[in-house]
């Protein structure tokens, strides 16, 4: 990098000499540096020249050329180079897009961890609130808050069959409880989440085991009730599949029942009489088939 600053600022110092008899303007190199910037163009009146005006002047007199042919039949192309030197190692990557230095950053502290249970602890551990099961102290605050229930993490974990979590499906599958009995909390309190399968979704809810079997007992009489109403709806649900399967197959019957009919058309029937009577009203003869029930009347002569 300083080669190169290096090498621009001598051209600089050829082009400022060629100025005077040279008024094309044809390339433009700014040259934008962190340290001062000395040039010496050999006149007295920039000598007392501040920096700012020493690169405007720069800016505004740096002239290469770029491309000329020597029939000067071709236009020459303009192009500005701006180089920008920046210290790498003091440079802070912020995510934002651009290159600010480290001096600039101002350092943001860490947001406070909030706390979500705000429950002040007793110095007396008699008066702390304890596991309902082995009295410890190390309750499961999330149960507290969500279902009022008082038990550890190692007893729900131990116990699953009466502190395991039960979802809205389940408990309607299971338990057979309505939608109305799921939202009502002061029958069934709920711990609500979001939905780990779309987050657009509605929100999941969740029950206690024990809770929802207390409530279905109460509800269906005993576990008995529950398990005879469980059974008679999976009888009518199992009737009306047959049922429906029943219906499809006739539809079926129906239409293919047009073929058997043209098959057993092209079979010609021959009647077979019986004995001979004779009508008592009219005095002719008469006979009836077996097979169709065709009468027939005819005179013998």
């Amino acid at each position: 990098m300083l080669k190169n600053r290096q090498i621009a600022r001598e051209k600089l110092k050829k082009k400022l000499k060629n100025l005077k008899n040279n008024n094309k303007k044809e390339e433009e190199i700014i040259i934008v540096d962190d340290d001062t910037l000395n040039i010496n163009t050999g006149s007295k009146e920039n000598e007392g020249d501040s920096q700012p005006n020493i690169i405007k002047n720069i800016i505004t007199s740096t002239i290469i050329d770029n491309s000329q042919d020597s029939d000067n039949s071709r236009k020459s192309r303009k192009r500005k180079l701006v180089y920008c030197d920046y210290n790498l190692s003091e440079i802070v990557d912020t995510k934002g897009g651009f290159l600010i230095e480290k001096n600039d950053v101002e350092e943001q502290p860490e947001p406070e961890k909030q706390i979500k249970h705000l429950r002040p602890i007793n110095l007396d551990l008699d008066k702390n609130p304890k596991c309902k099961e082995c009295d410890s102290l190390d309750i499961d605050y999330n149960y507290l808050d969500n279902f009022n229930i008082l038990v550890c993490k190692s007893c729900r974990s131990k116990m699953p069959e009466k502190y395991s979590l039960l979802t809205k499906t389940e408990c309607k599958e299971d338990y057979l409880l309505t939608d109305s009995e799921l939202r009502d909390r002061e029958l069934l309190p709920c711990w609500e989440r979001p939905n780990p399968h779309k987050s657009t979704w509605n929100n999941m809810m969740l029950f206690v085991r024990y809770q929802v079997e207390e409530y279905a007992f109460k509800k269906w009489g005993s576990e008995q009730g529950l398990d005879d109403e469980f059974d008679r709806r999976e009888t009518e649900k199992r009737q009306r599949k047959e049922k429906k399967f029943n219906e499809k197959l006739k539809e079926l019957r129906r239409a293919t029942r047009t073929s058997i009919w043209l098959k057993n058309k092209k079979k010609v029937h021959v009647h077979e009489f019986g004995e001979t009577a004779i009508d008592k009203e009219t005095g002719d003869s008469v006979r009836r088939c077996k097979t169709c029930g065709f009468l027939e009347e005819f005179e013998e002569f």
